[in-house]
């Protein structure tokens, strides 16, 4: 990106422009647009305009996420599209090590009359932010690729498809982990490679789940089963490139011998899967989530496992906290405003992204001393409940600061 000279210039647009339509893309329109109705909001998106009900993959949304939800008229739309949307909470999650006898649960009964949290299938949700986009009046442009971005003193100028050009107080940056406009815009991404795969599939079980989700660790990899309706369950089964492709080639009995005789029969019978797809675990970091009109929110500045089903509510943090700092503010992209922005995520950033870590390397190791402390861990969340209950807030999403939105 071209950088003018810090000089304070006339702001020309109260336009702000959304590189990237997919959840967190259309959250945070939605959520901006409520925040601040006399902002010019705009979605990009190079994909073509289609179907979004097409997507087939499974989000897991914390406690605090739905409660962000409701407040901007998301969720209501959300149990429209989803009639049984209790038979997708969370109200336990059982945690077990297949090493070694060690196992807990967290319960929601715990920590208040809400669930800990739902998973969604991506699908409903797209289709709900999008209703609540056409609602509200946000523009959308699909099949629009950001080609150059440059600026002056008042404004982002982004030329699209190499044609038009659009100038906006602040550009978005929400394309996700491939994100193209983090490329543009000269940001540097770390990447760490876990060598590892995971498996996306939909399990339906002989017998209701009763809301339990299962996170069943390995040192290959963890597998996790959480809700997705009253018999069915979204499956996501890490493990190394070797035996995730074996299993992907596996026919369907003998993929459910194996899942069964890994989850040593806890979460019931299964009747069928069907396998979605096989992709590859890394981790996405970035330095810096701004610079000079635009910042980074999702997948575009955070990648993680999905060990901890925190991916897509780091995300939608990423919107709240944007949004707090726009609030009152003047010119969008000012440099005070953006910093604000950043120096609110960091903690955040850096408590999900090294917890996380430390699950995948502690569950995912052979070394007889983890093997110890895993089973020592688990056990102590089972006795103690301060523990317990440190891990079930990092679950819910609160963890660290709270907005006056919460």
């Amino acid at each position: 990106m071209t950088t003018p000279n810090a000089q304070q210039g006339k702001i020309s647009s109260n336009r702000i422009v959304l590189a990237g339509a997919g959840l967190v893309g259309m959250l945070a329109a939605v959520v901006l647009k409520q925040t601040r109705p006399d902002f010019d909001v705009l979605l990009l998106d190079t994909r073509k305009e289609d179907d979004p009900t097409k997507d087939p993959r499974a989000i897991a949304l914390s406690r605090r996420t739905v409660w962000a939800l409701k407040q901007y008229g998301v969720w209501q739309l959300l149990e429209q599209f989803l009639p049984n949307i209790t038979e997708h909470a969370i109200e336990t999650i059982h945690i077990s090590d297949a090493t070694g006898p060690g196992s807990n649960k967290l319960e929601s009964a715990e920590h208040g009359e809400e669930p800990l949290g739902f998973v969604i299938p991506a699908a409903q949700a797209m289709k709900a932010l999008d209703e609540k986009r056409k609602e509200l009046g946000v523009e959308i442009r699909y099949q629009s690729s950001v080609t150059n971005i440059s600026g002056t003193a008042a404004c982002v100028a982004l030329k699209v498809n190499e044609q038009e050009t659009i100038e906006a107080q602040l550009l978005l940056s929400c394309d996700g982990s491939a994100s193209q406009m983090r490329d543009l815009l000269g940001v540097q991404e770390n990447i760490y490679d876990y060598q590892q795969m995971a498996i996306a599939a939909e399990v339906d079980m002989v017998k209701a789940h009763g809301q339990v989700a299962y996170e069943r660790f390995t040192p290959e990899g963890p597998m996790a089963l959480l809700p997705l309706g009253s018999r069915r369950y979204s499956m996501v089964w890490c493990g190394t490139w070797q035996s995730v492709q074996k299993l992907m080639e596996l026919p369907e009995q003998d993929f459910i011998r194996a899942a069964t005789s890994l989850l040593g029969g806890r979460a019931g019978s299964i009747k069928h899967v069907e396998r979605l797809a096989a992709f590859p675990l890394r981790k996405i970091t970035v330095d810096r989530f701004c610079g000079y009109r635009w910042a980074l929110i999702g997948n575009a500045c955070h990648t993680l496992h999905p060990v901890a089903g925190q991916g897509y509510n780091l995300g939608v943090r990423d919107v709240l906290a944007l949004a707090e700092r726009l609030r009152y503010a003047e010119d969008a992209g000012a440099n005070t405003v953006l910093e604000s922005y950043q120096k609110a995520r960091k903690a955040d950033y850096k408590n999900v992204v090294g917890f996380t870590d430390s699950v995948v390397h502690l569950f995912s190791s052979t070394d007889p001393i983890a093997s110890y402390g895993r089973r020592v861990g688990l056990k102590s969340m089972r006795l103690c409940s301060t523990l317990r209950n440190a891990v079930a807030s990092k679950a819910m999403g609160f963890e660290t600061e709270r907005s006056r939105w919460d």
